[in-house]
């Protein structure tokens, strides 16, 4: 990466990043993270270890910081999502905030209870962040999107786009799981966070500060900066975790004035998530695609395996020649065996250690519909994003914030024994004169059907 960069610019990143970013003898240090990142969350485990900090402060709404507790539960089961509802006048606006195992904040959550020490969200609540900027309207209108993070600019600056053209790589996914996911695992800590800072400043540095303030940078960097100033005066071992689209945001020692809007109307609560909902690639907007593809490599890097990518390729070709004969689909071992070794020579070819889940994607196209991609040949592509992707559901640990109506439908599935661990599609028959229960789960079909939960047809 530094020889796309000017050699000034980089004396700068170093400077920052070791005297004010990853110094681990400071009172803070700030961990630059990207949205569903195992190599993230695996540094990130790593600077814990290290510097072994009296509390962790996390880029979150910071008026959901009574969930902690709930979402760090054993019982809690990710992927599982913070909700937030928000009414202005006449209009409303919803929002998830959503964790997987391996998210930096999650992970950030997880390590905090199991040293014993307090983490906390330190961004603004979602409905402040709405009322809190000047053109309120414009960024209502942006939010409608339901995520609480966005990498529309991190993704889309040009600097991203030079760099993607100058490292021949076709996406901004794909240039970041090659620098960062399979050869960030293998780099030390250190260096792993001033790449990723590095890359994070650079793009920043694309936008000037009018378009920053007005997509509510500036007003989140600003509340992150005071609540950090606040922990610095009780504790001397700060950690931050925050977007490293945030990170210099959070160095600069600017004045930025906002109006702080008390927001009443705003509900929140814990609730399950779906792998398929977190999944970039069906709109999410923030994170990684192949969601548990990813969950797949963080598990192997967990149990220490030296070539996490290579173990997680051939586990899904093994799923996807058994899905695919259960579909009546035609397939061999040996298209599996082919497109195993065309992993490991497109990675050879692409100048990675590992192939990783573009590999495994031109592999089972090249080697399975052999490069001839129509509309009798997509199933085993089609197949191979399904299990990429991931059917499903994460699991919110009982508590006292539990919606009556979610709580209804959980234990009315329950006793009829309707299957909602996956997102995947079942079908039921129905004996509507014959059986009472069936007569019951007819009636709570139409009910669901009536409602709009899209639960069922």
């Amino acid at each position: 990466m530094g020889s796309v960069l000017q050699r000034e610019e980089m004396d700068q990143i170093n400077r920052l990043v070791e005297q004010e970013v990853y110094d681990l003898s400071g009172q803070v240090v700030y961990f630059p993270v990207r949205h569903h990142s195992p190599a993230c969350a695996y540094h990130l485990q790593k600077t814990i270890e290290a510097y072994a900090p009296q509390i962790i402060l996390i880029e979150g709404p910071d008026n959901s910081n009574h969930l902690i507790p709930i979402l760090t539960d054993e019982q809690t089961k990710p992927p599982i999502s913070i909700y937030y509802a928000y009414a202005s006048g006449e209009n409303k606006y919803v929002c998830y905030f959503p964790f997987l195992a391996y998210s930096p904040e999650y992970v950030a959550l997880t390590e905090a209870r199991k040293r014993q020490i307090p983490a906390a969200f330190i961004d603004l609540g979602y409905g402040c962040r709405l009322e809190s900027v000047e053109d309120g309207h414009d960024l209502k209108k942006q939010n409608e999107k339901l995520s609480y993070h966005d990498e529309r600019m991190l993704a889309g600056s040009q600097f991203i786009a030079r760099l993607c053209e100058t490292m021949r790589c076709r996406s901004f996914d794909e240039l970041w799981e090659k620098v960062f996911e399979i050869e960030g695992i293998r780099k030390p800590t250190p260096a792993f966070v001033k790449d990723v800072f590095a890359y994070c400043y650079l793009s920043r540095k694309c936008y000037d500060e009018a378009t920053l303030e007005a997509e509510g940078d500036l007003i989140r960097e600003a509340h992150m900066r005071q609540k950090i100033a606040e922990a610095k005066q009780q504790y001397e071992k700060i950690l931050v975790v925050t977007g490293g689209f945030h990170t210099y945001g959070l160095l600069e020692n600017r004045k930025t004035a906002y109006r702080m809007q008390k927001v009443k109307d705003e509900k929140i609560y814990p609730m399950v998530y779906t792998y398929q909902e977190a999944d970039q690639l069906n709109g999410y907007a923030s994170g990684m695609p192949h969601v548990h593809y990813y969950e797949t490599v963080w598990n192997a890097l967990n149990k220490k395996e030296q070539s996490p990518f290579t173990k997680s390729a051939l586990s899904y070709l093994a799923q996807l020649v058994k899905r695919l004969r259960e579909k009546g689909e035609i397939v061999s071992t040996a298209d599996a065996i082919e497109a195993y070794g065309l992993i490991s020579g497109l990675s050879v070819l692409r100048e990675k250690s590992e192939g990783g889940a573009y590999e495994l994607q031109d592999a089972v196209l090249s080697a399975f519909t052999k490069g001839e991609r129509t509309l009798a040949t997509t199933q085993p592509t089609e197949t191979l994003r399904e299990l990429m992707t991931g059917d499903g559901i994460g699991q919110v640990a009982p508590n006292e914030l539990d919606v009556p109506i979610v709580r209804d439908f959980k234990e009315t599935c329950k006793s009829l024994k309707l299957s909602i661990a996956t997102t995947g599609r079942n079908q039921k028959v129905l004996e509507l004169y014959a059986k009472r229960s069936h007569r019951e789960a007819s009636r709570f079909f139409h009910c669901l059907q009536f409602l709009g939960t899209e639960f069922c047809v």
